[in-house]
């Protein structure tokens, strides 16, 4: 084996990957999950599940902090998305494909299409000004879509949240516990639901929706 470098056929393949446009590759927490194995222990006939489960895969998320009371910063949000901040505990704003939702006083997650948090953020720092932060946490969430006549009841057997609709209105987001772990949950329909999940968690809340869904007929929607 030679020990000479050929510095001519190095020259020639750094130019190779300078030209190749290079992206990083995604995969969502649930991309490898199945129903086929856990089908065979539901009540319901298939073709009528009552649970329905969906991951939005890859949504952009990004974390905004600022001073609620600074009418610069709020009027700055405004200007950049389009929609006003949402300033009451548990509600939200939604305008086309972006949403905002109330985290804590001054503490907020902006959810939008895919491939979009980039534009978010810049769209933000252009406009802002002053003690804020913006914070991607794309790659560290993602969002799953629960609906169908039963999904209440499923929730009803996982947390300790009242989701009555009287006390559960559509467009409300809480944090609560779930199973073990811990998850934003918003109300987007009288039978629909968002939850918002860490990733590390998203195997194990991925067995627990399905088993606690197995009795009313659970079905995945890709």
């Amino acid at each position: 084996m030679s020990d000479v470098i050929d510095l001519e056929e190095l020259k020639n393949l750094d130019e190779t990957f300078s030209n190749t446009q290079w992206k990083p590759r995604f995969e969502s927490p649930w991309h490898h999950v199945e129903l086929n194995n856990v089908l065979h222990a539901q009540r319901q006939p298939l073709d009528q599940p009552s649970v329905i489960i969906q991951e939005q895969k890859g949504m952009s998320q990004l974390v905004l902090r600022g001073n609620a009371t600074d009418s610069t910063f709020v009027n700055g949000v405004e200007a950049a998305l389009g929609l006003s901040l949402p300033l009451v505990a548990g509600m939200t704003s939604e305008f086309e494909d972006l949403r905002v939702y109330w985290q804590s006083p001054d503490e907020w997650l902006i959810v939008g299409k895919p491939d979009q948090a980039r534009n978010i953020e810049t769209a933000l720092r252009n406009t802002l000004s002053g003690h804020f932060a913006i914070t991607d946490v794309t790659g560290g969430q993602t969002l799953v879509s629960l609906s169908g006549a039963n999904a209440e009841n499923v929730l009803k057997k996982s947390i300790s949240y009242d989701v009555n609709i009287k006390h559960f209105p559509i467009g409300k987001i809480v944090g609560t516990a779930f199973a073990k772990s811990q998850i934003q949950l918003r109300r987007t329909g009288e039978q629909s639901f968002e939850l918002i999940l860490r990733r590390s968690f998203a195997d194990y809340l991925w067995s627990w929706l399905v088993d606690a869904g197995q009795e009313y007929g659970v079905a995945l929607k890709r």
